[in-house]
């Protein structure tokens, strides 16, 4: 063996050489048992500290960032409470999205008559619909140019940075823009954080948190135009026409209208519901991780990944399959009656049983947990409620009655039926159901009941595959 010719000690070697070689070889063995001891303690360490591994899914709007907000708020509240202040210019463009669609809801076109409430088929003429908000609308242009500039300081993508989208002559943004979500990059609070450090603003007092005024004064704008927005939301004929055009900005994510007294101050902090309620689409995906009471068997840190929800953004779910060890899908189920804002054609629940089948025919996935949340119950409840027909946009529901207990039923067993004919192909074997919750992740106490039981879910399920059970 020529190598250990190499290695054979030198049959010439004095006894000091040979002392010498033999010290060394001591040395290097003691060196080598120490680095095989420390990749043992490491490798018992990354053991003991095991990761979980979670992905939140879902369309857009779905209410996956909400649920996130949820488990910062039950598990890291320090960081909700840190980031805070920085949700209030995020609460200030939702309020003035909704202040602007209100607005373009009144600019009917020339040829359409409105209804005026309580008349009963008496109608006030276009020109009269004008001139009656025309000075409202006047007095409330700061608040509308407010949405660019917070748009900008939030670090919207340069194609939504148009400084030509406020028409000035109309006191509406341009066509182009009416479609625009709040759409930002994920670093936006260390945007303002920056912003917030070049102003020498640093004390935790109600007056350094005051200091912190939002892009072009949005604080003070909106509560000096306080009566003029409660004007406009409190007019019944301005509800009359949002009926008729079926604008129901009280089923989207981020409506604070209802709020305005409270919101539209100077001096004004979110709270936790504000912050559920807040509304902003961010680019890219954004990892976060918890660390949740856990005993010695189950694992010490929660990794959950938070994934854009419009179809271009999907692609890029794929490589974060790899080694989940849970889901948690969220299909917004009131939105049965409304389209996708990508692709008008596509029903937003049929997107949902789309998306939702996808993911698990995924062989990436077939060792991962899947818990589906059915959102937006409340909203639900309250649509069939108000009388909109299910059927109506869902064919295959027939002539169940058009009440809440039947229609959740209903969409319980269409995705448990979905998940065991496609989730059976990929992992035969595999004993796990389907955990269904019906959910509306923007109440904390309901929400923080069912993440318990989530909780224990993804626990016992990690446990089973790591053959700790």
């Amino acid at each position: 063996d020529p190598l250990d010719r190499v290695l054979r000690p030198d049959p010439h070697e004095t006894p000091e050489q040979r002392s010498a070689r033999l010290q060394a070889e001591y040395e290097a063995k003691q060196q080598s048992d120490a680095i095989d001891e420390m990749l043992r303690q490491e490798r018992a360490a990354t053991k003991k500290t095991k990761e979980v591994k979670i992905l939140l899914l879902g369309q857009s709007e779905s209410g996956k960032s909400t649920t996130l907000k949820q488990f910062q708020l039950l598990w890291a509240p320090n960081i909700l409470d840190a980031e805070r202040l920085y949700w209030r210019p995020v609460i200030f463009l939702n309020l003035v999205i909704s202040i602007r669609r209100i607005l373009e809801c009144l600019s009917v076109r020339p040829d359409e008559e409105t209804v005026r409430p309580g008349t009963g088929s008496s109608t006030i003429s276009v020109e009269e619909t004008y001139s009656r908000y025309a000075e409202l609308k006047l007095k409330l242009s700061p608040v509308l140019q407010l949405e660019i500039v917070l748009l900008n300081a939030l670090g919207a993508p340069a194609e939504f940075d148009s400084a030509s989208a406020y028409d000035g002559n109309t006191g509406l943004l341009g066509a182009s823009e009416r479609k625009r979500d709040i759409l930002v990059r994920i670093e936006w609070q260390d945007r303002l954080a920056k912003s917030k450090a070049a102003r020498g603003i640093r004390g935790p007092g109600l007056a350094d948190r005051v200091a912190f005024s939002d892009p072009g004064d949005a604080g003070a704008i909106i509560s000096a135009c306080r009566p003029e927005l409660q004007r406009l939301w409190e007019d019944p004929f301005v509800h009359a026409v949002m009926a008729r055009r079926k604008l129901r900005l009280e089923e989207s994510s981020g409506f604070f209208v209802n709020d305005l007294n409270r919101i539209a101050r100077y001096d004004y902090i979110p709270t936790d519901e504000d912050i559920l309620r807040a509304r902003v689409r961010t680019i890219g995906v954004s990892e976060h991780r918890f660390t949740p009471p856990s005993t010695e068997r189950e694992p010490a840190e929660w990794v959950i990944y938070d994934v854009g929800g419009t179809r271009g953004q999907r692609p890029k779910w794929v490589p974060y399959f790899e080694d989940a060890q849970a889901i948690i899908f969220l299909a917004p189920v009131s939105a049965f009656d409304q389209n996708l804002a990508e692709d008008r054609k596509i029903n937003r629940l049929a997107d949902s049983f789309q998306l939702f089948e996808h993911i698990c025919k995924q062989e990436l996935l077939k060792g991962a947990s899947i818990i589906l949340f059915l959102n937006k119950a409340d909203l639900l409840k309250a649509k069939l409620h108000a009388g909109v027909r299910f059927n109506k946009w869902i064919e295959r529901y027939g002539d169940r009655p058009n009440e809440f207990e039947a229609v959740a039923t209903y969409l319980k067993g269409k995705f448990i039926e979905l998940y065991k004919f496609h989730r059976n192909k990929v992992s035969p074997r595999d004993p796990r159901e389907l955990y269904v919750h019906l959910t509306s992740v923007v109440d904390i106490r309901t929400t923080h009941a069912i993440f318990r039981d989530v909780k224990d879910t993804i626990i016992r399920d990690y446990l089973r595959n790591t053959k700790m059970i």
